[in-house]
């Protein structure tokens, strides 16, 4: 028998655990005319035919018998799968009185639950951590629903039943005011302080039985450093003191709770509490549990069933003075009529059996308030989805740019999307409500449906901004998508936290536990406004459509991936460098194309300034790297929502200053509460980079709250980020999703979260690049043994390969080719003096970089190493990063040696010839420019430019005004395509003072020999307004003069006009001069002193001023004079 029991056991649990939700095949709410009601607290509400006339229905169409609602009421979505039964609407049983003035009544659940816990005589409630208001659907479609009505329950006798007259009910007093610490599910209600000491709490308990003493429990929070006291008393009798700790380490608050046993003599009662203390308090809530009498008041009586399970109960009603009542018994959603009762006199019998939580309500007449009336909705069917691969929420105000995303997808990847707002989501799957877990049911129904077809999504994006305040407490009206918010709300750490994993969490077996597995991956977009939503979308697009090559520009920042490190403030922080060099290592064995610049910033040093120390050598560092782009960046150590170390490494300025918009990297941050995104006051440092129109990140992966000291989860987010499959990068879902579910997490790593779009793939190049020929000997035959040496001459052939090995004879583009010298070794300066001094390796000194052309997916090219390399032998590696219109290739070649130098090599002086500009060849010595104008330069010489940069004081330097403002600018320099010996130096300026500024460029070639060329400028601030300067020169002027326009909007000017006129006023040339318009200048412009139609002038003086128009206005420049002599043919 014993055997038996388990098996029966056995099997049962075993039944249980693979019970499945139901998900009918179309939503209710597909076809019909629907309209929906809303409802605060549970309880019996009433619509009227001019209650539904003003919910917007036709007249013609309101009919009584064809009226059903659906819905089911205001309890949160459980967390356990397997405790959510079924998907869509339900209709509800309801009372229609349909006489002369016809109306309806229904029990509505609204947003706090009560439970009972039998064996423990226990009350306990539950508030939504969504929504204050439950919602319910009406129509009059008489093809929908069953037109479910109220009726009588079976009829029930019992010989057995125990009588009762009494009932214990409860008492809930719960305000949500404030959240201590932002985060969490959990808030408090009323304050005390010093000057508001007493809070006053009325207590009407129906019905008391004054004989029995009531259990009170109140729960409240010290807000102190010291203990604090609660002096509790009911109607001016002392009940007793709360004393409360003082609040923890790293807590918010310090919860007290405690329970009395005190008397009332009636129903109306008065609580209060005092505060003594030193600083300040909230109260939690106020739980009363009593005795009810079992009275009707000639109007209503409702109470709970809180007999056992296993038992049978009649219960007698007294003072029941007519018989105009009804007797309802509501179960959940579920609303039977009693009309089997016994009524003696004043008192009405009836019994229940089977018990469990139940409400009765006995009421007479129909004085029962009205829902607020919501009006029609449209129809929708997410229940009819087909399989899809990526699902988009997102919020209603952003549905255009939501569909715009879908669009991208289905075009470019083509893979199949579908998109619901957030209202479609709550109307579907949490009846209305809005409840965050309504997204995973939706979710769970398409995993469901099609796992087993291998058809189930991949990716979820939550397309809008969420915050900690998911019900508005706060008024700040920017929660466009709500934030699963953990119980845990006191503590200042990582345990109290937010998470979009939840909605991962797709297994039938899932509990909402941090040891769920993501079956999905998920990602959302920050966004507040319409503007920030067309910019993700837009960097969206430029990412995935490879925009930078689209327009020409060199995409070699996909080879790069950038980490960064805090230093060590405690000797134990070493970990912070040691886990970026953990990573450096896994790319470096898992994808050796890839090329790892470290800026760690303890390897420079420190400063110390007034408002602490610093590390600006670092930060330039990285701000530098971030205009030039990375594929991915890491960052390693402390840090804030609003900057990265404590040595503000990276600041909210430094962010909003990235211009880098074709060339996005993903950023990794494993650093506390960068990207605190549920903030309902401010914008973290993190939602900058995603918000940033210039350029920053195209996502982030980052931690919402403070996170622990571990390597595990940042170390597998690279993993999987530099892998490729089937030759393509994963999406950003696919790499986050790989990278928790790979990690044992702790409750403070559900933090990180994915922000950005995670059905994009990470842009690692589409194909490879290989090398066939080394100084003419083909690769693979025999190992090569040449060694390259300074100033020796090497010539590299390949091919472009898909990822099956094949040659792509398709591919016509060009590939840039960088030679980096040999490892070397650097070590950390241990500025804290700490002893955490590190060694580290890099290969970061470039020797060469050139470019050669692509043909057929072939190339071949030959250069000069220069004489500036470190002589000692090692292994050199090359770098490649090939691109034809959008698609490109990376590769990278380790088997030779570099070192020594080729001493035939004759040494012959040259000089380079350097072109120096600001932004284009248009600007002239001493021109105008805004805050942000850019070095340009055109450099060449009969022998290869010097860009190796090892320290040995031939770089390419860039000084402005004095020698304090240096920069290097070796990788700033483009070799031409054509000659191998000239190239381009572009560098970027930003908020340059005004006034006038001396630009210095020095260059040096191969041999070491060197040039340089000055330049000045004007900087006029563009944000002070339109600054124009006309000129023209020579003046005066026999056969020609150049006509020329200065001004400080860079690239804002869309057209131009040019006007000559005579001293009378008469216009004797006007020619539009748009082709002409450059960053800082229009023109030159050339006049050979001749009209319109060729005739030749006068001498004598002539006027000119141009025409110009922006996106936003249009003006006249100033008017100049020009004087005109000798003018002949």
């Amino acid at each position: 028998m014993r055997y038996r029991l388990l098996f029966i056991f056995l099997f049962v649990f075993a039944c249980g655990l693979n019970a499945q939700t139901f998900h009918p095949e179309n939503s209710v709410l597909s076809s019909g005319n629907w309209y929906a009601v809303s409802i605060p607290s549970s309880g019996v509400y009433k619509l009227t035919r001019a209650d539904f006339v003003a919910l917007g229905v036709a007249e013609e169409e309101i009919n009584f018998d064809n009226l059903s609602i659906f819905g089911r009421g205001g309890k949160a979505i459980r967390e356990i799968n397997a405790e959510n039964e079924y998907t869509d609407l339900r209709e509800k049983a309801i009372f229609v009185n349909s006489g002369n003035n016809p109306y309806v009544l229904f029990y509505a659940n609204g947003t706090m639950s009560v439970d009972f816990d039998s064996q423990n005589k226990n009350f306990d409630f539950e508030i939504h951590p969504y929504s204050d208001q439950a919602t319910y659907f009406i129509t009059f479609d008489p093809q929908i629903g069953e037109k479910k009505r109220i009726t009588a329950r079976q009829s029930f006798e019992s010989e057995n039943a125990i009588e009762k007259s009494t009932e214990r009910d409860v008492f809930i007093h719960k305000r949500e005011l404030m959240n201590f610490n932002s985060s969490g599910r959990r808030w408090a209600g009323e304050a005390f302080s010093t000057i508001t000491t007493e809070v006053s709490v009325p207590m009407f308990l129906q019905n008391v039985n004054t004989a029995e003493p009531i259990e009170l429990k109140l729960s409240l929070f010290n807000q102190s450093e010291t203990p604090s006291k609660f002096h509790i008393s009911l109607n001016n009798n002392s009940v007793g003191t709360i004393n409360a700790l003082k609040t923890p380490q790293d807590y918010a608050a310090y919860n007290a709770v405690s329970n009395f046993v005190c008397n009332v003599s009636g129903d109306n009662n008065s609580l209060k509490i005092n505060y003594e203390g030193q600083e300040r308090g909230r109260l939690d809530y106020v739980k009363a549990q009593y005795i009810k009498n079992l009275r009707y008041n000639n109007s209503s009586l409702t109470f709970y069933t809180t007999f056992a399970t296993d038992s049978e109960v009649e219960y007698a009603i007294s003072n029941v003075k007519n018989d105009a009542f009804k007797i309802w018994i509501v179960d959940g959603e579920d609303v039977s009529l009693v009309s089997d009762y016994e009524k003696n006199a004043e008192e009405v019998n009836f019994t229940l059996s089977q018990g469990g939580l139940r409400k009765i309500i006995m009421f007479s007449g129909s004085n029962f308030p009205t829902p607020a009336l919501k009006g029609k909705i449209e129809n929708q069917n997410l229940h009819s989805w087909p399989s899809t691969d990526f699902v988009i929420v997102t919020a209603p105000q952003f549905l255009a740019q939501a569909e715009e995303l879908a669009e991208l997808h289905r075009q470019h990847d083509g893979i199949s999307v579908q998109v619901a707002t957030t209202t479609q989501v709550y109307n579907e799957f949490s009846s209305g409500t809005k409840d965050f877990l309504a997204i995973r049911e939706l979710m769970r129904m398409l995993y469901d449906r099609y796992s087993s077809e291998n058809k189930a999504p991949s990716n979820l994006l939550l397309f809008g901004d969420g915050t900690f305040d998911n019900k508005n407490i706060l008024k700040y009206n920017n929660n466009f998508i709500p934030t699963y918010q953990s119980e845990s709300s006191l503590i200042d750490a990582g345990s109290s936290y937010t998470t979009d994993d939840v909605l991962t969490y797709l297994s039938p077996y899932a509990k909402g536990r941090i040891i769920d597995t993501m079956l999905v991956g998920v990602g959302r977009f920050t966004v507040n406004t319409v503007e920030e939503a067309e910019n993700m979308v837009d960097k969206c697009k430029r990412y995935m459509q490879k925009q930078d090559l689209r327009d020409g520009v060199w995409g070699d920042w996909r080879n790069v991936v950038t980490l960064t490190a805090d230093d060590a403030d405690t000797w134990g922080e070493r970990y912070f460098i040691d886990n970026a060099e953990t990573i450096y290592y896994e790319i470096k064995e898992t994808n050796p194309n890839l090329n790892v610049e470290k800026i760690y910033s303890d390897a420079y040093k420190q400063y110390s300034s007034s408002s602490g120390a610093t590390y600006p050598d670092a930060s330039k560092a990285i701000n530098q790297r971030m205009k030039k782009g990375s594929l991915l960046l890491n960052y390693v150590g402390h840090g804030s929502d609003d900057h990265l170390s404590s040595e503000r490494l990276i600041t909210i300025t430094d962010i909003t200053g990235w211009d880098n918009k074709n060339a996005l990297p993903i950023v990794i941050t494993s650093t506390c509460e960068f990207t605190r995104f549920d903030l309902a006051d401010k914008q973290s440092a993190g939602e900058f980079v995603l918000s940033s129109v210039k350029g920053g990140g195209i996502a982030l992966i980052s931690a919402s709250r403070k996170i622990p000291s571990r390597n595990e989860i940042n170390t597998n987010l690279h993993r999987f980020a530099v892998v490729k499959e089937n030759g393509r990068g994963l999406t950003f879902g696919e790499i986050f999703r790989r990278a928790k579910n790979a990690t044992s997490l702790v409750v403070e790593e559900r933090s990180f979260g994915l922000f950005g779009d995670p059905a994009l793939r990470i842009d690692l190049p589409r194909y490879e690049v290989i090398t066939t020929k080394i100084n003419g000997k083909t690769v693979g035959d025999s190992i090569i043994e040449d060694t390259i040496r300074a100033l020796s001459t090497m010539s590299v052939e390949g091919e472009i390969v898909d990822e099956n090995g094949t040659r792509l004879d398709d591919f016509d583009g060009k590939i840039m080719i960088t030679l980096l010298d040999k490892l070397s070794i650097y070590r950390t300066l241990d500025n804290e003096g700490l002893n955490t001094d590190i060694e580290f390796e890099q290969q970061k000194n470039i020797l060469h970089k050139g470019i050669a052309k692509v043909i057929g997916g072939r190339f071949e090219y030959t250069f000069t190493l220069p004489k500036d390399i470190a002589y000692n032998y090692g292994k050199g590696k090359i770098s490649y990063y090939a691109q034809a219109d959008s698609i490109d290739a990376a590769g990278n070649f380790t088997e030779f040696i570099v070192g020594g130098i080729d001493t035939s090599v004759v040494v012959v002086e040259t000089r380079p010839d350097i072109q120096l500009y600001m932004n284009d060849t248009n600007f002239r010595n001493g021109g105008l420019t805004d805050e942000n104008p850019h070095l340009f330069a055109i450099v060449s010489d009969s022998i290869a430019i010097n860009t190796v940069g090892t320290g040995l004081g031939h770089d390419i330097v860039a000084r402005l005004d004095n020698a304090a403002n240096t920069f290097i600018l070796n990788d700033y320099f483009e070799v031409d395509s054509e000659n191998p010996n000239a190239g381009t130096i572009r560098y970027p300026f930003t908020d340059l003072s005004e006034g006038e500024h001396t630009l210095t460029l020095k260059v040096w070639n191969i041999f070491n020999f060197s040039n340089e060329k000055e330049i000045k400028f004007v900087v006029k601030s563009s944000k002070r307004g339109e600054e124009f300067r006309l000129i023209n020169y020579p003046n005066p002027f026999s056969s020609f003069t150049n006509i020329v326009l200065e001004h400080n909007q860079s690239d804002a000017i869309l057209f131009a006009e040019l006007i000559i006129f005579n001293q009378n006023g008469k216009v004797i040339l006007k020619q539009d001069i748009t082709p002409y318009i450059g960053t800082y200048t229009v023109g030159p412009i050339q006049w050979d002193g001749t009209t319109e139609g060729g005739e030749r002038l006068q001498n004598g003086l002539y006027f000119a001023r141009m025409r110009l128009r922006t996106s936003t206005d249009e003006f006249m420049s100033e008017t100049i004079k020009m004087s005109v002599f000798n003018n002949r043919k």
